[in-house]
């Protein structure tokens, strides 16, 4: 398909793609360029256009995946969060000419700059825009922010890519062609569009488990989504998006540990990470003040209760809060022992005569109340 059709219609079943290979080691496999020919564009779309594709290689081997693309233009849920009206060509006509004008490396300069850098982008933070082609060019470095989270977090989990998670092939780069992509005097940032292609995984959503796997595989299925989540979190991955629909089961026959169910965790663009200068206590509080895994287990608790009377075993982790709770423990008694000290202190220094209840502040959320030493008279 022409890109001056596809303002209208977005990717779709046919069309052939050429994406260039980002990762030079992967190139040295699969070639600088693969051609990919879409079978399926799953809808809708929401921060990504998700794809099967196949795939030949300038190798002229081939073979099945998925593709992802961070397409500003084809992502209406970021759209509809930003109140942003729907891709037009005329607004990327508009978005062009503001790129040319050198008004867009500005704007993103400014956009970066007001933006901290150590800070986890949000939709939220985003200076007011003037114009659209402002909206476009944070639009266009956000969905640059997701691609580079969830490549990020594929390499962070290489221990359970082909397992636990599907198994990322390379990230590529796919090139708007003119008309759209606006030609050589438009810096390439603000036109391509950046992607990972990774194992294609035949199944169903876990949503679905109820319709589609037998009643005694459904306790160990989901005893294996809840296990992803905690690994997750062993790697200091937090995943702002875990959902049940995020997750597939695929039929695979007995496998080495006898499942017959293979189960799958997708879509990491919103994961956090845990940062250099987090705390013990502050990255478990990040941790618990999200569903966790009560956002597989639970959720799935109610939905085979609903459709089968089915009572899933599911008790949500306490590994973190116990962890918090022992930590606030440990951090009072060092507060009590702080306030006997310094009640002593006091009584030697006679501004404490003991009659009154002795209260010491140990931290802004912290205070001690020692009990009278002596009644009064």
């Amino acid at each position: 398909m022409a890109e001056s059709m596809r303002e209208k219609h977005g990717y779709s079943e046919g069309e052939s793609l050429k994406l260039r290979v980002n990762d030079v080691q992967d190139a040295f496999t699969l070639g600088t360029e693969l051609n990919a020919k879409i079978a399926k564009v799953y809808k809708p779309s929401t921060a990504s256009v998700i794809m099967e594709v196949d795939i030949l290689t300038t190798q002229n081997t081939s073979f099945r995946a998925v593709l992802k693309l961070y397409d500003r233009r084809f992502c209406p849920q970021l759209r509809q969060d930003l109140h942003l009206q729907p891709y037009t060509g005329p607004l990327q006509v508009v978005y062009l000419e503001y790129i040319r004008t050198g008004d867009a490396s500005k704007y993103l300069s400014r956009l970066c700059n007001e933006l901290d850098s150590d800070t986890e982008r949000s939709l939220d933070e985003h200076p007011m825009a003037d114009f659209l082609a402002e909206e476009e060019v944070f639009l266009q470095d956000y969905c640059l922010g997701l691609y580079e989270k969830e490549l990020s977090t594929y390499k962070r989990l290489q221990n359970l890519q082909g397992a636990e998670i599907p198994q990322l092939l390379t990230s590529v780069t796919y090139l708007p062609c003119t008309p759209e992509g606006g030609g050589e005097d438009i810096p390439p940032v603000f036109t391509e569009v950046k992607g990972i292609l990774i194992e294609l995984i035949s199944g169903f959503p876990l949503a679905e488990l109820a319709d589609n796997a037998p009643r005694e595989s459904w306790q160990m299925i989901c005893n294996q989504a809840v296990r992803i989540v905690h690994q997750l979190s062993d790697h200091d991955i937090l995943n702002e998006d875990t959902a049940v629909e995020n997750v597939i089961v695929s039929p695979c026959g007995n496998n080495a540990e006898g499942n017959a169910y293979r189960v799958v965790m997708l879509d990491f663009a919103e994961c956090r990470f845990r940062q250099e200068d987090d705390s013990d206590e502050e990255w478990v509080h990040e941790i618990n003040s999200w569903p966790h895994d009560i956002a597989i287990g639970a959720v799935m608790q109610e939905k085979l209760e609903n459709a089968a009377g089915f009572h899933l075993d599911f008790q949500a982790s306490e590994r973190f809060f116990q962890w918090e709770s022992s930590k606030e423990e440990e951090e009072f008694e060092l507060a009590k022992a702080a306030a006997t000290e310094a009640r002593r202190i006091a009584l030697e220094l006679g501004s404490y005569d003991g009659t009154t209840p002795f209260i010491f502040y140990f931290k802004p959320n912290i205070t001690v109340t020692l009990p009278p030493l002596r009644p009064v008279g």
